[in-house]
């Protein structure tokens, strides 16, 4: 196998690999020194020269990205991105005999740092100058050429001294159109312990929080790592597809680690709703403190409620909660739109309090802000106020110029009432038109 991939390399290719086939300790690879610089990079210059001779091959272009080095060869794939882009930089005869040397070789360049044969040093500098020509190339082959190279990594005594490097190559392919869940899936169980945390930084520092959420529908071994990054993401406020989210996380409520499920707990308090709070309330009964302090965190957000951590008790409450709306509680909020002025205050009083159903009933409060008579927007403020809902917050805060000081005061009466619950002065301040 080694002798017939040899075979096909050509004069600049051969003497690398005849350097790597050399005994360990005569053998290094010829690394010429690089510097940042403008316009063309030299390597740029040998392969184009190559071009001209008709002698460009992937692994001629290799061994030449080798010899330049990690810098060099990212620096000659910024120029050659801009020089497509401009005739005169790059004439379209050159742009073609380089371009395909130039995306075969990536897979070249992970083969020459599999070898057997290379020393530590050597491995080091031929995986880092892999990185960089599969981050250059971005598409979907050197994508799966990535995958090659964090297994063919992980393998080695290289792994631990390459993590920051497979962090950034990660975050920048995140940032192409060509990795989704199933890519960063593949790279995780390629990685194995020794790189999961690598790739998973790398997936947060690009913010791709649903492809985080979209892998735990994977088996990769690292979902604690995964569960974790999706919690503090969404917690910073990156999108997220909450049906998604929630069908992810649930399984991991179940999971047998207390990690996990402690995590997934986290993930339902931020993007789950009412239907949840029921699977949630069990885990307050969890034998791991981490488990149960985040359970009641969750259930707090999700309902607005300061229940202590009795579950007994959360559920007497959810159950009381799931009766008054089967009962009465569904008609008596939809009845709010058609309702008569004397009758708005008397239906109020009993909704404000049922904050399982505080989604429900906020909707059907909303348009009551709206309204002309200064005395029903003051009560539906209240009302909400009491609810605590989050969401609705913005829309409150839209009346802080209202006409009426009376609805002016109510609207600084929810202010407090929110802080109260959890949301941060500094949340309130920043929402616009406050």
């Amino acid at each position: 196998m080694l002798l017939a991939t040899l075979a096909v390399l050509g004069s600049h290719g051969a003497s690398v690999w005849a350097s790597a086939s050399a005994p360990v300790s005569t053998r290094t690879l010829s690394v010429a020194p690089t510097r940042p610089q403008a316009g063309k990079p030299e390597v740029a210059a040998k392969l184009l020269a190559e071009a001209q001779a008709g002698k460009l091959t992937d692994a001629t272009a290799a061994s030449l990205l080798l010899a330049a080095g990690p810098a060099e060869t990212a620096q000659l794939f910024q120029w050659f991105s801009a020089a497509k882009l401009d005739p005169s930089a790059l004439p379209a005869v050159q742009r073609t005999r380089l371009e395909p040397a130039l995306l075969g070789t990536p897979p070249v360049i992970v083969r020459i740092a599999l070898l057997p044969q290379l020393s530590p040093a050597d491995r080091h500098h031929a995986f880092k100058v892999a990185l960089e020509a599969i981050i250059g190339v971005g598409n979907r082959a050197s994508v799966q050429d990535f995958t090659s190279l964090i297994r063919g990594v992980a393998k080695t005594p290289s792994a631990a001294s390459l993590r920051a490097q497979i962090t950034d190559a990660v975050a920048r392919l995140c940032s192409g159109s060509h990795v989704g869940a199933s890519e960063v899936a593949a790279w995780l169980s390629a990685g194995g312990p020794a790189l999961s945390t690598s790739i998973v930084d790398g997936v947060d520092r690009a913010k791709a929080v649903m492809v985080i959420v979209q892998c735990l529908q994977h088996t990769t071994g690292a979902e604690g790592a995964l569960l974790n990054r999706a919690a503090g993401l969404i917690q910073r406020g990156e999108p997220v597809a909450t049906e998604s989210a929630v069908r992810a996380t649930l399984p991991f409520l179940d999971s047998q680690n207390a990690f996990e499920r402690a995590e997934s707990s986290t993930i339902l308090g931020l993007v789950g709703d009412r239907r949840h709070v029921g699977p949630l309330i069990a885990g307050l009964k969890d034998s791991e403190s981490m488990v149960r302090t985040n359970t009641l965190k969750a259930l707090k957000n999700l309902t607005g409620m300061t229940i202590s951590g009795d579950a007994d008790r959360w559920q007497r409450w959810h159950a009381d909660q799931e009766q008054w709306w089967e009962d009465k509680g569904a008609s008596l909020v939809h009845s709010l739109g058609s309702a008569r002025r004397h009758e708005i205050v008397s239906i109020l009083k009993q909704v404000s309090t049922r904050r399982l159903y505080r989604k429900e009933i906020s909707a059907q409060l909303l348009p009551m802000l709206k309204r002309a008579e200064a005395d029903e927007v003051q009560v539906a403020v209240a009302s909400l106020a009491t609810l605590r809902d989050p969401s609705t917050l913005p829309e409150i805060l839209k009346l802080r110029r209202h006409g009426d000081p009376r609805v002016r005061s109510s609207v600084e009466d929810a202010v407090v009432a929110f802080r109260h619950s959890g949301i941060k002065a500094s949340r309130v301040k920043a929402i616009p038109g406050s």
